[in-house]
């Protein structure tokens, strides 16, 4: 059995809303292939507006290219995560529309490019048990996404057919990150996305947003994505 793991480790600077708020980088950490027949190829990172419909990352959002970090904020990347909820088109709506808890306007694309020699099986998880503070570990939540024709591996910019997914090949639920679970299960090379976000919890069902009264400070913490040969 072989594993590669893709690490993500970060920080939040909250306050309460009276106090400005900063979100610092995820870092994001690729370990080099083994050469058995099972590799993570090199990620493609997105930064994408939650507030509209994406239809096409490659279009719709700001590309970071094989991008070192993730970051959590407002409609800007320098603006603070926010409390009040947006419209569709970008805009704050008025009072009392209040979300409640502090949320980010944006949320990240991890695309993930798996290699299997062979056609080896393989599946791709996540955890952060014990990893993320407990702000994170309310908020921050991951869903896979796989769709049946994608964006080759970086810097290949052209479409690929990849068919349905097969018998005993699973697109893993929407998790919690602190919970961790799979992402995939494959039986051939398939790209994959890892979609990462801090969403208002009064609009989202089971998760819980960051209080408006969580102390100011900066919280650090982990999500580690694993490739295991099976």
């Amino acid at each position: 059995m072989k594993k590669l793991s893709l690490i993500l480790v970060g920080a939040l600077i909250l306050g309460i809303p009276s106090i400005i708020l900063a979100a610092s980088p995820i870092s994001l950490t690729v370990t080099t292939a083994i050469p058995s027949g099972t590799n993570l190829g090199t990620q493609k990172v997105f930064d994408c507006p939650g507030y509209k419909t994406i239809s096409d990352p490659f279009i719709d959002c700001s590309d970071k290219g094989a991008a070192t970090t993730l970051k959590f904020h407002g409609k800007l990347e320098t603006d603070p995560l926010v409390f009040v909820l947006y419209d569709t088109a970008g805009n704050p709506k008025p009072a009392p529309n209040g979300a409640g808890v502090f949320y980010a306007l944006n949320y990240n694309i991890v695309y993930l490019y798996p290699d299997a020699w062979g056609g080896v099986g393989y599946q791709l998880s996540q955890n952060a048990a014990g990893g993320l503070p407990i702000p994170l570990q309310n908020s921050l939540v991951m869903t896979p996404v796989y769709s049946d024709k994608d964006k080759f591996q970086w810097p290949d910019l052209t479409y690929h057919e990849q068919g349905i997914l097969i018998a005993g090949e699973v697109k893993g639920p929407a998790v919690l990150a602190k919970n961790g679970g799979s992402i995939l299960t494959a039986r051939r090379a398939r790209i994959v996305r890892a979609e990462y976000g801090i969403p208002p919890s009064s609009l989202v069902s089971g998760w819980a947003g960051i209080p408006l009264t969580t102390s100011a400070s900066t919280y650090t913490g982990g999500v580690t994505i694993t490739l295991t040969q099976i």
